[in-house]
């Protein structure tokens, strides 16, 4: 059965696309949601359904196999990954061929330990160090932002007082009321103040959210040559968006505070591009030349990863301590003092990657088995995380992203 018409439900939340095949995870997520019926197309309409053409899919099934080459491709969820990205991919090597066939002829030859063994200890620092030096220090949190983190530190804190700090930065209530008033959320009746947006949302999901929000746009001037800040951005927000998903998934409350994880876990990276640009460069350089994760790079050349390093910045901004776990462990898990949180950025990381269509040079990081298991969740369930997940980006980035 197909569905013919997007899912939504009772409270309007977005649930599945139009289009979309029903199996045994759909029925699971109905009955979470409370559904009962459903419309459904005929069998004709479904018989209708274009087939990709064998040599494009040929193709896109190898660049996933390059890209998703630090994982085991014969992994249930990594397979599911695997079938979902290659048949998503197929349109945007129809639209760039060229892209593709570049992607192809660069092939790495042989191995990536040798060359990494010599860049062992290149640029051997601390987190301390690259955080206090550059032309502005990091160490020191923005004076608004160290008045947002006081109000998610003092639970006797009231809801006046939060929309008043919040309501000082014109920017950042620009911002929040679009975002509250966007698909993200899907309130039937339109906020205007921020007091509303406390009431609605709640006074700590809200702060939450805008120290997210804050941190991100805390870094400026960051080299383009390093970084495209739309391309992080879209990034950035495709891994908070599956970990509210997820969330939701898995009947975790406070959705916001995993989607804030997801939208600062490579918060690291900023810091890394904006203090040392130069190394920076060479990590992306070398991760590009050899299919190699990036954060296995940084590793070899710092001691520590983006991952160590925006978790130490968190830590030293006073966030609270999940976050900063959720961002410091998001590439070792395992170690994690919060590990529910830190699992579920650590998927949606890799899945963010595993579907970005125009970060083909970038390969997909390892997923933990561990991590996935401990989601509960069947790998056929995948397919209807991504249509979910890339509905709510394509309804929702322009509102984060300044478009609206």
């Amino acid at each position: 059965m197909r569905l013919a018409a997007d899912l939504q439900s009772d409270m309007g939340r977005f649930l599945l696309a139009k289009g979309t095949e029903l199996d045994d995870s759909h029925m699971r997520i109905m009955r979470i949601w409370g559904v009962t019926a459903v419309e459904v197309e005929s069998e004709e309409k479904q018989d209708q359904t274009p087939e990709a053409p064998p040599a494009a899919l040929a193709t896109a099934q190898e660049i996933m196999r390059l890209r998703l080459r630090l994982n085991d491709l014969e992994y249930p969820a990594i397979k599911e990954l695997f079938r979902l990205c290659s048949s998503r991919l197929v349109r945007s090597i129809n639209l760039n061929p060229n892209k593709a066939k570049a992607f192809l002829s660069n092939k790495p030859s042989g191995s990536s330990s040798g060359v990494l063994e010599k860049l062992e200890g290149k640029y051997r620092s601390t987190p301390e160090a690259i955080l206090g030096s550059g032309d502005v220090t990091l160490a020191s949190l923005p004076a608004f932002l160290s008045e947002l983190v006081d109000i998610i530190n003092n639970p006797r804190c009231s809801a006046l007082e939060i929309a008043r700090v919040v309501e000082r930065d014109t920017t950042l209530t620009a911002r929040l009321l679009r975002i509250v008033n966007s698909p993200f959320y899907g309130f039937p009746s339109k906020v205007d103040t921020i007091s509303r947006a406390v009431t609605v949302i709640g006074s700590r999901q809200l702060t939450t959210l805008a120290m997210g929000v804050a941190a991100i746009h805390s870094f400026q001037d960051i080299p383009e040559e390093l970084v495209d800040m739309r391309d992080f951005w879209r990034h950035s927000l495709m891994c908070g968006f599956a970990c509210r998903i997820l969330a939701s998934y898995t009947n975790t409350p406070n959705s916001e505070r995993f989607f804030v994880s997801g939208l600062l876990h490579d918060i690291g990276r900023l810091a890394l591009y904006k203090n040392r640009p130069r190394e920076s460069a060479e990590v992306l350089a070398t991760a590009r030349a050899l299919r190699e994760s990036s954060e296995r790079v940084e590793r070899k050349l710092f001691g520590f990863d983006h991952g160590a390093l925006g978790g130490h910045l968190l830590k030293t901004w006073n966030f609270p301590l999940v976050l900063e776990n959720s961002v410091r462990y998001h590439h070792s898990p395992m170690g994690s003092p919060s590990f529910r949180e830190t699992a579920m950025v650590h998927f949606s990381d890799v899945l963010a990657w595993a579907l970005d269509q125009d970060g083909l040079e970038t390969v997909v990081p390892p997923l933990n088995a561990t991590v996935w298991e401990s989601l509960g969740l069947p790998a056929v369930s995948l397919s209807a995380v991504v249509e979910q997940l890339e509905f709510l980006y394509n309804q929702t980035a322009r509102y984060f992203l300044g478009d609206e």
